[in-house]
């Protein structure tokens, strides 16, 4: 009796390795979601885990409490004021900013045309 001979391995093209349009993509992506739990859900986390941890009106009471209440005005307030701001001294400095694509600006052209 003779020993078979092993079965030749299939022969795998050769291919390069591609190119990645953004080399190293792959660690930045990895730092940028350790650093972002790190920075904001593990203490976002926290916040969840003491809000657990009390009893319904215990949230009522630190949730609107008159102290938070005015806080609570004071941010959107200010928010809202910015806006406002921003709103009302855009056009002056740097003109209205529309995005309009040329299909749509020929369109509109055709139709104050037609009035």
């Amino acid at each position: 009796m003779t020993a078979a001979a092993p079965a030749p391995l299939p022969l795998i093209p050769f291919r390069r390795p591609r190119r990645r349009l953004l080399p190293g993509f792959g660690l930045t992506l990895g730092f940028t979601i350790f650093w972002l739990s790190l920075i904001v859900l593990v203490p976002l986390s926290t916040i969840l885990v003491q809000t657990l941890g009390m009893s319904p009106r215990d949230f009522l009471y630190a949730a609107f409490n008159e102290r938070v209440l005015r806080a609570y005005q004071l941010s959107f307030g200010a928010a809202l004021a910015a806006a406002g701001i921003r709103a009302t001294l855009a056009p002056t400095t740097d003109g209205p900013r529309v995005l309009v694509f040329p299909k749509d600006l020929e369109r509109a052209r055709s139709i104050l045309r037609g009035l």
